[in-house]
């Protein structure tokens, strides 16, 4: 699960992540720092290419586990 410091949904994404764990769930949150949603749009920005790329590498690893 992946947050915006600046969305509007930051505490919800945090709160969802820590019922699915008190569920029993696993789960990755990743607190993305000083952004806002929709941040992922500046496609040329180093930084956002750091993070899609955090992304294809977890997804990589899970569906290969698959």
């Amino acid at each position: 699960m992946e947050t915006a410091e600046f969305g509007s949904l930051h505490d919800t994404g945090i709160q969802i992540a820590e019922r699915y764990r008190a569920d029993g769930m696993e789960v990755r949150l990743n607190e993305t720092a000083h952004t806002m949603h929709g941040y992922d749009i500046a496609e040329n920005s180093l930084y956002v290419k750091e993070k899609v790329g955090k992304r294809v590498s977890f997804l990589t690893t899970i569906f290969e586990s698959k």
